[in-house]
């Protein structure tokens, strides 16, 4: 990959964050959660850009290590109770993540623990949320298994990052390359969040 193509990802990158940031929630959703619509907002207008990085750009020797991971597209198609599914399992996976990341040494130590401790309180606002909006238990119909297939392949595109880390030894680059992989996952969660 060519620098330039580089810049140019990454500019699309904030040019789709403004979109996301400033669009108009959905206001016919039956899931209201407003702390948490709140409190990510302000979690990324903080840490996108950098996501506790002390550079915004990935090294130059670290292109090589860019791979492809194949989030799953189709849980940005889901509607309603599910994208909140969707959006807690992958913010379990990012603060899973994020704990083994501590020997990263491009880390704003300050900012990476503050951005652990948001994550961690997003999860239990979530969780809360969730709990507040049960749906009452029954037999597994269509929705429920649509909704466990999704939060599989979710399991499995995390589990895919896991084990490039493994294979890689958890070296510099290959945690430069999960970094940039975390910032497109929020991107994601943002656009889940507007049809909340």
């Amino acid at each position: 990959l060519s620098l330039p193509f580089i810049v140019m990802i990454n500019g699309f990158m904030y040019f789709f964050l403004a979109l996301v940031l400033f669009a108009k929630p959905n206001q016919s959703s039956v899931f209201r959660c407003s702390i948490f619509h709140a409190q990510w907002k302000q979690l990324i207008q903080n840490n996108l850009p950098h996501l506790c990085r002390t550079n915004e750009e990935i090294p130059l020797q670290c292109i090589h290590e860019l791979t492809d991971f194949n989030f799953p597209l189709e849980v940005l198609e889901v509607t309603n109770r599910d994208n909140a599914d969707i959006i807690y399992e992958l913010l379990q996976q990012i603060s899973c993540l994020l704990s083994n990341a501590h020997s990263y040494h491009a880390w704003n130590s300050t900012c990476f623990e503050n951005l652990k401790n948001v994550l961690h309180q997003q999860i239990t606002n979530l969780e809360m949320c969730l709990n507040a909006t049960e749906i009452p238990k029954g037999p597994m119909n269509c929705e429920k298994v649509t909704s466990y297939l999704l939060t599989l392949k979710v399991k499995r595109y995390f589990q895919r990052m896991h084990n490039f880390l493994t294979v890689k030894q958890h070296s510099s680059c290959s945690w430069e390359v999960i970094h940039s992989e975390i910032k497109g996952c929020m991107l994601f969660i943002n656009h889940l969040l507007k049809k909340l």
